[in-house]
């Protein structure tokens, strides 16, 4: 836990000058919005439900 708030001060200029970026900024205003409307209706939820099994089974598979 230690080392993830130490990684997170000594990141904090990179992360503030991501966010000062328009091409990384926009597309995570977006991404943030859609996970906004998402939850609103209840779809979001599911979508996870759906998505985590692919990921672990192509996490593990490119992991192997």
């Amino acid at each position: 836990m230690y080392m993830w708030i130490v990684l997170v001060w000594f990141a904090s200029d990179n992360i503030a000058g991501y966010l000062t970026s328009p091409i990384f900024f926009y597309p995570l205003v977006l991404m943030a919005g859609l996970c906004v409307i998402l939850h609103q209706l209840g779809l979001l939820k599911l979508f996870i439900d759906m998505g985590m099994p692919k990921a672990k089974t192509t996490l593990n598979g490119i992991l192997e």
